[in-house]
């Protein structure tokens, strides 16, 4: 058994079966990699449907990278255990674009909900935080149970997943318009530039680089 807990501020990881100690990561300095503790569904002649997937036997991916599930024309489903105290509850955030459809589900002790769906083949998104953010809260009734995601996509199927507190995620998302926004700007001069030097020069390899960006 895997679980994930979050107190006093940390979020602190244990390995049910291995004899290490957890580590702790301190809530909004770093993000913890769920990715490598995941479980995936294994393949079985009866397990079709979302009902099925909640009771279907699970296995380890023993990854220590981002975990790759390749090219798969079925439903993919994954599964970690998670165990958080009262309070703000934490986000998954799955940083990869290139996924048709996901479902995020809760099981817990008391009920099995749809948290999030979302995906490239999908106009709006369900339950998601942000708009364009592969990324949901865990429930506040809650504070211990299972997150089941169920993947599809005709790409190869990577799952980055990683879960954070608020402020971590805030700052994430910070940092990552900030990014896109340093380079539109260095974009912009480049245009501008070159735009003058054709003005200047009167050298139609400069507009049609220009064009080219």
């Amino acid at each position: 058994m895997i679980r994930i807990s979050i107190s006093c501020g940390l979020i602190t990881c244990y390995a049910g079966l291995a004899a290490q100690s957890g580590a702790s990561i301190p809530v909004g300095h770093q993000r913890f990699d769920v990715g490598r503790l995941l479980e995936r569904r294994e393949l079985m002649a009866s397990s079709n449907g979302d009902e099925s997937a909640f009771t279907a036997t699970y296995g380890p991916l023993n990854t220590t990278g981002v975990p790759n599930l390749g090219m798969s024309e079925r439903v993919e489903w994954v599964r970690f255990e998670v165990r958080y105290e009262r309070g703000a509850p934490p986000i998954v955030h799955l940083p990869y674009a290139e996924l048709d459809h996901v479902r995020a589900y809760w099981a817990g002790e008391l009920d099995t909900l749809l948290l999030a769906e979302f995906g490239q083949s999908m106009e709006a998104a369900m339950g998601t935080v942000g708009t364009g953010a592969f990324a949901f809260r865990l429930p506040r009734a809650e504070m211990h149970g299972w997150v089941y995601l169920a993947v599809e996509s005709t790409k190869p199927i990577q799952l980055p997943l990683f879960l954070l507190s608020e402020q971590e995620y805030r700052e994430t998302q910070d940092q990552r318009k900030m990014n896109a926004g340093t380079y539109l700007g260095i974009m912009l001069v480049m245009i501008l530039y070159n735009l003058f030097v054709f003005f200047s020069v009167r050298d139609r390899s400069y507009l049609f680089y220009v064009l080219y960006m």
